[in-house]
């Protein structure tokens, strides 16, 4: 799973165990008490911004009571629907069977799609006005040099956008 996918689906998680922890709700506050976080650090979270650490995942694992895995390579709503729909001592299989015939099906996994990529080109466009803004105080020479580090940076594997 691609890293963006990742921090859209922990982000898509985290929203709904929020929501549905305690059969009451959890504020972003409440939660970063209890994992030892900042507030903004949740919000940057829940918007898809960033993937924690993997030892905050592991925090966020143990409160909630899942594997860490779980968090972001899971659809957790679904999981719980279709667990719902089989009662007591379903069998792995079938639910994970289940899930991919839900997600085949699900009504709005294309809008699902759809936010991700708006979140991406957002991402994206925040990271342009940074180095526009940056860029407005270098003289040429120093215009020159960042055009000459982006370049670097797209030829090396580590940093080229997964297609």
């Amino acid at each position: 799973m691609s890293y963006d996918k990742q921090v859209y689906t922990f982000s898509y998680n985290l929203k709904y165990l929020m929501v549905t922890y305690d059969m009451y709700g959890l504020t972003q506050k409440q939660l970063a008490d209890a994992i030892g976080v900042g507030q903004t650090t949740v919000s940057s979270w829940l918007r898809g911004a960033v993937l924690p650490r993997r030892s905050t995942i592991e925090k966020l694992a143990i409160f909630f009571g899942l594997e860490p895995s779980q968090l972001i390579d899971h659809d957790l709503e679904l999981e719980d629907l279709v667990l719902q729909q089989m009662g007591a001592n379903p069998d792995p299989e079938e639910i994970k069977r289940r899930v991919e015939e839900l997600q085949k099906n699900d009504p709005y996994s294309e809008w699902r799609e759809l936010q991700a990529q708006l979140e991406e080109s957002r991402q994206i466009i925040r990271c342009n006005k940074d180095i526009i803004e940056a860029a407005k105080d270098l003289n040429n020479k120093g215009k020159k040099k960042v055009a000459s580090y982006a370049k670097d940076l797209a030829c090396n594997p580590d940093y080229k956008k997964e297609k």
